[in-house]
């Protein structure tokens, strides 16, 4: 349920609000005969009700997830169990069509935005892998009408490994070419990807790193593991580093390494870390 108002109340407003009907509450009840019921009584029930739901609504944060290179949404269903505090989550399917990519992205975050705007609420990103790269790339180039109170990114696509020469190496085939994916078939969205797909990751990743240093007025946190094999975290440091981003390094227990968003694949300290950053 969410309420929205013209007039959004401060989380203070609300309190004092629900403590005077509080008090009006329970001087009107003990001034009643026992077990009395009146009209004044059921309204003042269901006026506390009202501003306890409504309270409870503000506190509530949405969550927007961007998922990696053929995935499926499903890669988040670990991290999803672990947001503290009933959210509205944004859970959605990257569009087959690599040059899609970015613009899908913007135009989820910009809807998210204006809800968050439109409702008095808080709202974070998550993102993985490629989603993380598309998340920095989309903010990058937008205004948004309220900005989330944070970003947290799982093994970004920033510095893929050998980044250069897979380029080159890619823009030399046809996009059509399809290469076998061994992901883990539960997270796998499709058994291959295509250079295409590669060559716009690449390009992406290649923009990013050439850009000027954006400040952002919202935290960024970085997950990463030093154990990653796609992602060169040497180089992933020294980028969040030069921005002011936080990282942390994540204890994987078993290769993939960099699918440090699945609970199983990493060390119960590490997945405390990671629990706590929502």
């Amino acid at each position: 349920m969410v309420w929205t108002s013209g007039d959004h109340l401060s989380k203070s407003r609300i309190l004092t609000l629900q403590n005077t009907f509080l008090s009006l509450y329970f001087s009107w009840n003990l001034s009643l005969p026992f077990k009395k019921e009146t009209t004044m009584n059921k309204i003042l029930i269901f006026a506390l009700l009202s501003f306890s739901i409504f309270a409870q609504d503000q506190n509530k944060k949405m969550t927007v997830f961007f998922h990696g290179l053929n995935n499926k949404p499903t890669v988040f269903h670990d991290l999803i169990k672990e947001i503290n505090n009933p959210s509205t989550v944004f859970n959605h399917t990257l569009p087959a069509n690599p040059h899609l990519w970015l613009s899908h992205v913007k135009k989820e975050i910009l809807q998210i935005s204006s809800l968050a705007k439109k409702n008095n609420q808080a709202w974070q990103i998550i993102a993985f892998s490629l989603g993380g790269l598309l998340t920095l790339r989309a903010l990058n180039e937008m205004h948004l009408p309220k900005p989330p109170v944070k970003v947290v990114l799982f093994a970004p696509a920033l510095t893929p490994r050998h980044l250069e020469f897979l380029h080159y190496t890619s823009s030399l085939l046809s996009e059509e070419i399809i290469i076998p994916s061994f992901a883990p078939s539960d997270i796998r969205a499709k058994n291959g990807v295509s250079v295409g797909e590669y060559t716009m990751l690449f390009s992406l990743a290649e923009k990013i790193q050439s850009s000027s240093q954006t400040v952002f007025n919202f935290p960024i946190k970085i997950f990463y593991s030093s154990q990653d094999e796609l992602v060169d975290p040497i180089k992933l440091m020294e980028f969040c580093h030069q921005r002011g981003w936080a990282t942390q390094d994540i204890k994987t227990l078993q290769a993939p390494h960099h699918l440090l968003v699945q609970k199983g694949r990493v060390s119960q300290d590490s997945w405390l870390k990671i629990k706590n950053s929502f």
